[in-house]
């Protein structure tokens, strides 16, 4: 009764947690939304300001260029009124200096005549004199008796009255030339030059009203721009200074920046791949195979009985098995059995990486046989298969693959270490040590599913999933080739490299599926991948 409260109160606690989160996701949704829908009408409205500035810029560019052409037609109304004006000024200046220079000529006359004048009054003063003198002189008889006395008295008289006269005269033609001084139009002509300068001066500075106009409504655009850029300045400045809003700015600022990343992620292995699958994996295929050991001579491997779940073996006298405990599943009585600390003592590392450490040893009591059954305890797809491998021959077998061995008493495995440090296939699946297991004896390996032994014909390689091989003949040639389609290299159906096996004599041993399901690189599986590849690197 207990348990079933339990049970209920946890299932309650379950159910509330779960509408708990439910709530929680509606409610975080909803404000989402709501943040989602405000930002897009703030991002409406800048939208909108900010198509109202283009607008104004675009209407801006138009005043610009009517102005210019404005600029340019005024510039030459204005340049052919100065251009008239100045021509104007030219013929003013001449008429000035034609003007200046009459009066200038009438200016020394009139000096002239003022200087002739001073002299012949003053000569007519003189001679006035003279005749006064010459009057006071004469005598009434000098008429007839001094003649000559009363001609130099006429003649005195005469050249008084010929003074008096140019006296006369230059002051008379003194007044005409002061007259014509008086209308002389140089003063107007200075006066029309002073208005000529004038209007030139204002010409230059001239602006024409159409362009005076155009340039107020160009200003008038420039003040609303500015007050249009304050307010998208202020609208943004609020989404910077609002958390909620600079949060859901943050997210779509970096939308872009993570589409480009998934997009990279996407198309990086895929080039990846298609350089891998196009270029390396054939150049690889065309590289000389690795060999263990060179026998021609060596004897074949007998074919395997086919493997199942459990196996039971008869081990005579004279021989004994060694089994991992997870696999022995019953013995017979009266038998032999102790612990064997590791399969081989001389490469104690390798065995103890490979699980192939404190085996159970069995052996017949007397001569009579044992029978041991041998059966995977905790793998419900393991299958077993037995190899027996014959005096001469060895194999390259994966510790990782034994499940056991039968072998002669008293007579230590014998296993050889290779290393292909300078053979590209190693590299490429990251195996540089090969281990050997040289026969007389029968080797009991593990396979999900099923072990099954095949030999390649002669002239015939044969082609396996690199994930399945568990061991082949050391004299067999062995080497990566490509997988047969692109598609399923893509989809990650197979790998690049399937392992090739030729020569005679001699099989290779695979198991029928896999272990670990689809292939996921050295670190798809965290640590334990890691820790796979540095065993595979060392044969293990």
């Amino acid at each position: 009764m207990f348990k079933l409260l339990l049970s209920l109160v946890k299932y309650l606690l379950k159910l509330t947690g779960l509408f708990v989160l439910i709530v929680g996701l509606l409610i975080l949704g909803k404000w989402l939304w709501v943040e989602w829908e405000e930002l897009k009408q703030i991002d409406a409205l800048i939208a909108q300001k900010e198509n109202l500035r283009e607008n104004l810029e675009s209407e801006i560019q138009v005043i610009e260029r009517r102005m210019a052409d404005r600029e340019a037609q005024w510039q030459s109304e204005r340049d052919e009124t100065i251009r008239r004006l100045r021509n104007e000024l030219a013929n003013l200046e001449q008429s000035i200096q034609q003007a200046e220079a009459k009066v200038q000529s009438a200016i020394k006359k009139i000096s002239d005549l003022d200087t002739i004048a001073a002299e012949s009054r003053s000569a007519a003063r003189e001679a006035e004199r003279n005749l006064v003198h010459l009057k006071q002189k004469t005598r009434p008889w000098d008429p007839i008796f001094n003649r000559e006395k009363y001609l130099e008295i006429g003649k005195a008289e005469g050249n008084l009255r010929l003074l008096k006269l140019k006296s006369a005269t230059a002051s008379r033609m003194q007044k005409q030339f002061r007259d014509s001084l008086a209308t002389s139009p140089a003063g107007e002509y200075a006066k029309e030059r002073t208005l000529k300068l004038q209007a030139i001066a204002n010409a230059e500075k001239a602006i024409s009203p159409e362009e005076a106009e155009l340039r107020n409504t160009h200003n008038k655009k420039q003040a609303d721009i500015k007050a249009i850029n304050s307010l998208i300045g202020a609208e943004r400045e609020r989404i910077q200074q609002d958390p909620k809003q600079r949060i859901l700015a943050g997210i779509i600022e970096q939308l872009p920046k993570a589409l480009g990343i998934l997009t990279l992620i996407i198309c990086i292995p895929l080039l990846v791949k298609i350089i891998l699958f196009y270029l390396v994996a054939p150049f690889v295929g065309r590289l000389k195979p690795v060999h263990i050991t060179r026998q021609e001579d060596a004897p074949g491997i007998p074919a395997p009985i086919p493997s199942s779940v459990s196996l039971p073996l008869d081990i005579p006298a004279g021989e004994e098995i060694l089994v991992h405990a997870d696999f022995l599943q019953s013995t017979s009585q009266p038998a032999k059995k102790c612990t064997q600390y590791f399969l081989n003592a001389r490469i104690p590392f390798t065995s103890i990486a490979s699980g192939m450490c404190l085996l159970t040893r069995v052996q017949p009591d007397g001569d009579e046989s044992t029978t041991v059954v041998v059966s995977s305890q905790h793998d419900p797809f393991g299958e077993i298969g037995l190899i027996e491998i014959p005096m001469g021959a060895a194999m390259v077998v994966h510790p990782r693959s034994l499940a056991g061995v039968i072998k002669p008493q008293d007579v230590p495995i014998t296993i050889t270490r290779h290393w292909r440090l300078f053979s590209i296939h190693a590299w490429l699946t990251l195996q540089l040590r090969y281990l050997a297991i040289h026969g007389p004896c029968k080797i009991i390996l593990k396979g999900c599913r099923g072990v099954r032994a095949e030999e390649p014909d002669a002239g015939r390689p044969r082609v396996i999933n690199q994930r399945a091989t568990l061991g082949f003949s050391a004299n067999l040639a062995y080497k990566n080739t490509r997988c047969e389609t692109f598609i399923s290299y893509l989809r990650g159906k197979e790998q690049l490299f399937n392992d090739q096996f030729t020569g005679s004599p001699g099989r290779f041993v695979y198991e029928e599926m896999p272990r670990g399901g689809k292939p996921v690189g050295i670190l798809g599986r965290g640590v334990e991948g890691l820790v796979d590849a540095v065993l595979k690197v060392f044969g293990i």
